[in-house]
């Protein structure tokens, strides 16, 4: 499967301490931490072709493609978590065990508490999040992404470019170490300039 546009950028910071495991797992750059998983982006092992998940349906051509590709990721140290169809749930924390956030199960509370954006056709794929701020993360069958806030939404014609917007904002908030800002001030700011007109 194609590698999608908005992720190689994220790639710039691959070097010696990235991991890449036969599972198809890839991970990018090795934080200055102690923790098993601290990389600046881990993008998870492809879902294997052929797989027959209802919820697939719901999704456009561009997010069904990317899970092709990696079947979720978490990027710029877990800043963004992008949904995966995951069998089985584990707290091992090696890499070779970890997977994605389970999409099934995030989108079975989604439907019951957001029931008029499950019904308009939107599936929550994944989440933004810093300090003070979160920010869901939806696609429409249709082909759109929206970022969507309690106090605004913004909304893009495909997850590929709603991606770009989002990877665009927040490389500049990060080295190949990781966070720039210890405060967090910057990644607020970047996060909150994308509900803004530009």
């Amino acid at each position: 499967m194609k590698q999608p546009g908005f992720t190689t950028s994220l790639f710039d910071c691959d070097d010696s301490s990235s991991l890449k495991l036969e599972t198809g797992s890839r991970f990018v750059r090795k934080l200055p931490d102690e923790r098993s998983l601290g990389y600046l982006h881990k993008f998870y092992a492809p879902l294997p072709d052929g797989s027959d998940i209802a919820l697939l349906r719901r999704l456009p051509k561009d997010y069904v493609d990317f899970l092709k590709w990696a079947n979720g990721a978490a990027l710029f140290d877990n800043c963004i978590a992008l949904f995966g169809y995951v069998e089985m749930i584990t707290r091992d924390t090696a890499p070779g065990a970890a997977t994605a956030i389970s999409i099934s199960n995030e989108n079975e509370l989604f439907a019951l508490m957001q029931r008029k954006r499950w019904d308009e056709g939107w599936t929550l794929i994944g989440g933004l999040g810093g300090w003070d701020s979160s920010y869901d993360l939806q696609v429409n069958g249709d082909g759109r992404c929206a970022i969507v806030a309690q106090e605004a939404t913004c909304t893009s014609s495909s997850f590929n470019e709603c991606m770009a917007t989002i990877v665009n904002r927040l490389t500049p908030c990060f080295s190949c170490d990781g966070r720039i800002d210890n405060s967090y001030a910057e990644l607020e700011a970047a996060l909150s300039s994308i509900l803004r007109p530009q």
